[in-house]
């Protein structure tokens, strides 16, 4: 399985949370964290939607990740 498929995998499973950070899906994905980042960049050029999220999290600015159902 290509790490696009494993990020769509991922991405597509996901109901429980608003959205992930690229730290968690390369946790489940076992890619590192910035191949996550050129990855989702990959697939909103092949047409996926894939929406970005940002949040306040402990004073720093994190991305979420996350395509709709």
């Amino acid at each position: 399985m290509s790490q696009i498929d494993k990020v769509v995998d991922v991405l597509s499973r996901n109901t429980e949370t608003p959205g992930l950070t690229a730290s968690m899906i390369a946790k489940k994905t076992r890619i590192p964290r910035d191949n996550v980042r050129k990855r989702v960049h990959d697939l909103r050029n092949e047409g996926f939607e894939i929406y970005t999220n940002y949040r306040m999290v402990n004073g720093r600015r994190k991305a979420y990740y996350r395509m709709p159902a």
